[in-house]
């Protein structure tokens, strides 16, 4: 049996609503009051030895009632008087369960005498839910009956089927919905034809009593069984979010039923916990043997995320059914040719696209999930009171519409998913106008106007013949049509410069041709182009652009001859400035980069060490107990040593002849680099060990090593100092 939520909408106000999420207009089915009859065959065929029909009936019926959401009223007319805690109910005084929390009074019924089958419990069965508030009204029928009993006489098989297709016909309707099932293979079945507002099942074997209700159960509360699919022993998942979600374990001892996700976080919030169980009632004078199979607990949540959750429990289940509510809503965007989302406040005249389909009610995202079965779409769409109408079958489609100015558009969308969840949406949800929404002219757009200048120098003399400036006109970076370029009006200024203005409407632009002007001087000058366009519907919009462009009395090849010259001339001062020689800034030594022994013996960390070069002279020396001795040595800067290089990359050149010794000390050899010297007898001077040294050079990290004699307490030691230089920063 279908199910209808109306939900009212438009089709087409969700323009632009990708940024700010409409209202939800999610199915809520759960949120109709019900009324719900249920007629209960409590007749002596129900309770025959070997026969548990009556046990499955009420474990059936019990497992409804728990189903019950918040509002619904389910009544059971029995067709033989039972009694319940004590009391007693009738077909003219039924039991009636106004919350699931009572659902578990169902397995005390007690039949006193279970005799025919009397269809004046249909009539009150009906007559009862004629009288009852309610949103939906349903009556149910349980029977085994092959026959019925009326005024206290039986009738026969086809008289039963003629009486109970009569009252189906009277009552089946959009008042009321009535479902049939038959129990057992000789249970009379109406020839009635199912509808929207008839259901007929058979349950051939008793045992199928449950399933078969259930079914009954999901079409009367918009319900549907979680596919097979999504649930692998004691994992389920869905791909969207659930308003209502019923998990029901049958089994021996079960208990402690939850469901739940990651860190134990609950599926959703618990709204109900049922523990279900046969009946050991039965009627008299049978001896009624129960279903102790019938057993089992169910739990109910609502809200739920989509994910993959764990059905957990205790005991040893023989099924696990999982039923759902999806939480689902109406979605569509209305877009331009360029798929832009479109204002409906502001709905102007174009080709336009109308996308829809399926929503999460919790996330607002589109949706494709075989859980929302196989929508079915039915839209129209007026523009000046002219329907079109259009279907489709998937999770989502689109259809093209072309409006014009002073249009009056409307629209309407209904989608119908699952077992029968409809959802429909006209314009009357958004406020608009009982006339439809007004089809204004196209906008305006971003009207520009773009000035190219080919030559930004002329030479004033050729000025006549140079090359056209353009002004090229768009709409949101379009070219005008002919009838938009007509309505545009341009205006130039060239500081005093005359021109000519031709228009070209092909190509949607001006030419401004600048011609020469008596007493014209050379500079820059600025050309501004000042467009005006007039539209359909009156509406005025201006762009303007403007450029600069140099006039003189040289050839530009000259100015750049000049301008290059300057620019060579500029390059080799400052190349001759880079390349002015000199020596290094920085030349130092120090204890860690020097040694001295005395006879043998370590005497650094009683020296202190120097290295110096500046103007033309360079020293090393050491001093020790108070005296100072060393080299020194003429110097002028290496070849590559240039202003621009590093002082690491830097270098002092030796004279060859100009390496002297200072100070007490008598130093009779000195290696600078790989250059030695040794002491002359006869002059008393270093020379160079090898004859006509060539000058040399001193360089970063350079080792200059001197030894020879010096007094020491009244005595003579030989000595030898070794420094390395630094031309780096100390």
């Amino acid at each position: 049996m279908k199910r209808y939520v109306s939900l009212l909408m438009t089709l087409v106000l969700l323009a632009g609503l990708w940024v700010k999420p409409p209202t939800v207009y999610a199915s809520e089915k759960a949120s109709e009051s019900r009324a719900i009859a249920i007629v209960f065959d409590n007749s002596g065929s129900m309770y025959d030895e070997g026969d548990q029909a009556w046990c499955r009936a009420t474990y059936a019926m019990e497992v409804f009632a728990s189903m019950l959401n918040e509002g619904d009223v389910l009544q059971i007319y029995p067709m033989h008087p039972i009694t319940i805690g004590g009391q007693k109910y009738t077909m003219n005084s039924p039991f009636i369960i106004r919350n699931a929390e009572q659902a578990s009074y169902i397995r005390d019924i007690f039949t006193e005498d279970a005799g025919g089958t009397p269809i004046e419990s249909v009539d009150c069965a009906i007559s009862g839910l004629q009288n009852m508030q309610a949103d939906k009204k349903y009556m149910i029928v349980l029977t085994d009956g092959g026959t019925f009993s009326k005024n206290g006489g039986g009738l026969s098989k086809d008289r039963t089927t003629v009486e109970l297709d009569k009252r189906i016909q009277a009552t089946a309707g959009p008042d009321m919905t009535v479902m049939y099932l038959g129990i057992g293979s000789e249970a009379c079945i109406p020839t009635t034809q199912q509808s929207e507002y008839f259901v007929k099942r058979q349950a051939v074997n008793t045992a199928d009593v449950l399933a078969t209700l259930t079914e009954m159960s999901n079409l009367v509360f918009g319900r549907d069984t979680l596919p097979k699919n999504h649930i692998s022993e004691k994992t389920i998942d869905f791909d969207i979010s659930i308003s209502k979600l019923i998990v029901f374990v049958q089994g021996d001892n079960i208990a402690d039923l939850s469901v739940k996700g990651e860190k134990d976080a609950p599926v959703g919030l618990l709204t109900g916990t049922r523990q279900t169980q046969y009946s050991t009632k039965g009627a008299g004078d049978y001896n009624s043997v129960p279903d102790t199979s019938l057993q089992g607990m169910m739990v109910i949540y609502e809200d739920c995320a989509a994910g993959k959750y764990v059905i957990n429990y205790t005991g040893t289940a023989t099924s696990v059914e999982v039923y759902y509510e999806p939480d689902a809503d109406l979605d569509f965007v209305f877009t331009d040719s360029k798929g832009r989302n479109v204002d409906l406040k502001s709905l102007y005249e174009g080709e336009y696209k109308v996308s829809f389909g399926m929503k999460d009610g919790q996330t607002g995202e589109l949706i494709s999930s075989d859980l929302l079965g196989n929508p079915h779409y039915d839209g129209k769409y007026y523009i000046n009171g002219q329907e079109t109408t259009f279907t489709h079958d998937g999770y989502s489609g689109e259809v093209p519409i072309s409006l014009k100015m002073n249009d009056t558009f409307g629209a309407d969308l209904t989608v119908t998913y699952l077992s029968g969840y409809t959802i429909s949406k006209d314009s009357s949800d958004f406020g608009w106008p009982d006339g439809g929404v007004q089809v204004l002219a196209p906008p305006l757009g971003r009207f520009e106007v773009d000035l190219n200048v080919p030559q930004d120098y002329i030479l004033i003399k050729e000025i006549d013949d140079s090359e056209k400036i353009t002004a090229e006109l768009t709409i949101e970076g379009e070219k005008l049509t002919a009838e938009e370029f007509a309505a545009v009006t341009m205006a130039v200024d060239t500081e005093g410069v005359n021109y000519t203005l031709t228009p070209v409407p092909e190509e949607s632009l001006y030419e401004i041709q600048l011609q020469n002007t008596d007493g014209i001087e050379e500079g820059k000058y600025k050309i501004t182009a000042n467009a005006t366009y007039l539209d359909i519907a009156g509406r005025n919009a201006q762009a303007d652009d403007d450029a600069k462009v140099k006039l003189g009395n040289l050839p530009l090849w000259l100015l750049w001859t000049i301008r290059l010259g300057i620019l060579l001339l500029l390059f080799i001062i400052i190349w001759l400035i880079l390349h002015i020689k000199v020596l290094p800034k920085y030349a130092h030594t120090t204890r860690k980069l020097s040694s001295m022994y005395f006879d043998g013996d370590d005497v650094t960390q009683a020296t202190n060490f120097m290295a110096e070069i500046k103007k033309k002279g360079g020293k090393v020396q050491a001093q020790y107990g108070g005296k100072k001795f060393g080299i020194t040595m003429n110097v002028v800067p290496g070849q590559a040593s240039f202003l621009y290089k590093s002082q690491k990359r830097r270098s002092a050149e030796v004279k060859p002849l100009s390496v002297r010794k200072f100070g007490s000390a008598k130093i009779e050899e000195a290696m600078i680099g790989s250059v030695k010297y040794v002491l002359d007898d006869v002059t008393g001077k270093l020379v160079p060990a090898i004859p006509n040294q060539k000058p040399f050079n001193l360089t970063h990290g350079s080792m200059i090593r001197y030894s020879g004699k010096i007094q020491d307490a009244g005595m003579e030691k030989n000595f030898e100092v070794t420094s390395k230089l630094s031309f780096t920063k100390k």
